[in-house]
């Protein structure tokens, strides 16, 4: 999260404002944004907004901190909802050696 706050929200979206505002910046940014999470379309809209939620805390606060903090929050919550969605399916994962799929559970 945080290469990717100082990329989009700390240099990437500055350098658009100055060139085509700060509309531009938010959809230019968070479009690119949004693409490089496109796991699946849903994901990629989804990252899309929070690419903008993630804009406008940076731009409100005036601090790079503050999404970057909330960036690796929503990374942790992902990840933890991640584990149990596993474990409450019985998801099958690779092995450690990789050689064959085991229950995650």
């Amino acid at each position: 999260g945080i290469g990717e706050e100082a990329l989009f929200r700390g240099f990437l979206q500055p350098w658009i404002a100055n060139w085509g505002g700060l509309g531009a910046a938010l959809l230019v940014t968070n479009l690119i944004f949004g693409s490089l999470h496109l796991i699946s379309l849903p994901y990629g809209f989804m990252a899309f907004g929070v690419g903008i939620y993630l804009s406008i805390l940076q731009i409100a606060s005036g601090n790079l901190l503050v999404p970057v903090i909330t960036h690796a929050v929503y990374d942790f919550i992902g990840l933890v909802y991640l584990v149990r969605f596993t474990k409450a399916t019985g998801a099958l994962t690779s092995s450690p050696s990789g050689d064959e799929p085991q229950s995650a559970g």
